[in-house]
């Protein structure tokens, strides 16, 4: 078992919902503050992330995980402007679920 599936399955978590976006640039995701943690995995291409004062860059393959659920943005590029990520057009997911984890990857 790797040691981040170990830490998860020791927190046991009670939820998930999930989301997987195709998106072309530029684009730009609010994501407001959550009483859970997020997770994000870049499957393909690049973004950032805009938490509080950190911004991020991400690559392909890449994963973060957010504990304190705080409100975050992923973006494009830097200077992208923002929609809520409610309002971006999803590939599969947008749906909920019981499982072991409370996570939105992207």
């Amino acid at each position: 078992m790797e040691p981040l599936s170990a830490v998860l399955r020791g927190m046991n978590l009670k939820g998930s919902i999930y989301a997987a976006w195709e998106l072309r640039a530029p684009w730009g995701m609010d994501l407001p503050e959550a009483p859970f943690a997020s997770f994000h995995w870049m499957e393909q291409g690049s973004s950032w992330l805009r938490a509080g004062e950190d911004v991020l860059p991400l690559e392909a393959g890449e994963r973060v995980v957010l504990f304190g659920g705080q409100a975050h943005q992923l973006l494009s590029s830097r200077a992208a402007s923002v929609t809520t990520a409610r309002a971006a057009p999803t590939r599969r997911g947008g749906s909920s679920r019981r499982g072991p984890g409370c996570a939105i990857p992207t």
